[in-house]
């Protein structure tokens, strides 16, 4: 999985999930203490293994709000719970946005930047192989099972293909940004780091633009990296990774 900051708006999701599969979990226990009457207690809650996957759904995404590592439990638990409601029902709305969610999940942490198509491909053979098994044991078509989700599919693909770029922007984690006026970089300063980061030109090219010689650029850009705690453009480099470096 590609390295990435994970910021604030990402943990906050955790805990909405969190709070969102605790009332959930809550709803749940009060509709089955309802049903069965008074001889129903913390046994039988805690002898119900779906009670149990709620818990545990509560309790990951909790630690992905406080714990920036944990938050690849997001996606995780939606693709791991996505084939409780399709092994019941092919065509279940809850299996098919389970799985749904994960992906936009994994979009929004970065794990499609890379090898794009075939990581997506697996994640539909994964749903594909969910519907497989659900038609096998309830004994039905294929066809008729497969229906909904050639559907969905087709329209994610079209939807991915008329708004790929719109989609990345939008899901992609914002970064923090990084003032190199409030780090105390000098107008030349600023002016070459930027040219490195936004226009990914080399020390000779902005000799050139702003008509200084190559060892000026250089020992501008030397002052520079000190000022920003990197050592080197490498360091720069991701740096521009990590924040939004403005001017």
């Amino acid at each position: 999985m590609p390295a990435r900051t994970v910021g604030k708006s990402t943990r906050q999701t955790g805990l909405f999930l969190a709070i969102l599969f605790l009332v959930a979990l809550c709803v749940r226990i009060i509709d089955e203490a309802s049903t069965r009457g008074e001889g129903w207690g913390l046994l039988q809650i805690l002898a119900d293994p779906q009670n149990w996957i709620l818990l545990l759904a509560v309790s990951g995404f909790l630690l992905s709000s406080i714990w920036a590592p944990a938050v690849w439990f997001q996606p995780l638990v939606f693709l791991a719970i996505a084939p409780l409601p399709l092994v019941q029902l092919a065509e279940s709305l809850y299996g098919l946005g389970f799985f749904v969610m994960g992906i936009l999940l994994l979009f929004r942490l970065g794990f499609y930047e890379h090898r794009r198509v075939p990581k997506l491909l697996l994640s539909i053979a994964y749903l594909y192989l969910w519907e497989v098994i659900s038609a096998l044991k309830a004994e039905r078509n294929l066809i008729l099972a497969f229906e909904p989700v050639f559907f969905v599919t087709v329209f994610l693909l079209m939807l991915y293909l008329a708004f790929s770029e719109k989609l990345m922007v939008y899901l992609h984690e914002p970064r923090e940004k990084l003032s190199l006026r409030e780090k105390t970089l000098s107008e030349a300063e600023r002016a070459y780091v930027m040219a490195l980061l936004k226009d990914g030109k080399n020390y000779k090219e902005i000799a050139f633009d702003f008509e200084v010689s190559e060892s000026t650029v250089r020992n501008t850009l030397a002052r520079a990296y000190r000022k920003l705690g990197v050592s080197d453009h490498a360091g720069l480099a991701s740096l521009g990774n990590k924040f939004e470096i403005v001017d």
